[in-house]
């Protein structure tokens, strides 16, 4: 699910179950064709009831040439907000790769709250 606060300019997207990488791409091109979404606005990528443990080290490789596609039109600041270790782990390793191929500021939290600080602190009145 996809949720964009305009006043604030900032795009929450909400992952739940156990997403493929086909499921990430599918989520990044409904963000992109959203009206309300603007180029450059900040995101939270929620995965707190999303399960990754199906991810391999290929699938993170093999998202990061798509996210290069549209990073023109991504967030320039990316906080992803985990629930468990496992998931913690795997935003790593993401983060890592993505570097290489998709500079933008990134950070892993395990609660909403601090994501929002770290966007912008009056983001935590949403």
């Amino acid at each position: 699910m996809v949720r964009i606060d305009r006043e604030k300019s900032i795009a929450v997207i909400e992952i739940q179950g156990k997403p493929t990488i086909l499921n990430i791409r599918e989520i990044v091109e409904s963000l992109l064709s959203n009206p309300d979404h603007k180029d450059g606005m900040d995101e939270v990528w929620d995965f707190r009831n999303a399960s990754l443990a199906n991810f391999t080290v290929e699938d993170l490789i093999s998202l990061a040439p798509f996210l290069t596609r549209h990073l023109d039109r991504l967030g320039r600041r990316a906080a992803l907000v985990v629930g468990r270790d496992l998931e913690y782990g795997i935003g790593q390793m993401w983060g890592a790769f993505a570097e290489e191929n998709a500079p933008r500021e990134r950070r892993l939290f395990r609660c909403m709250e601090e994501a929002f600080l770290w966007l912008a602190p009056e983001a935590l009145t949403h």
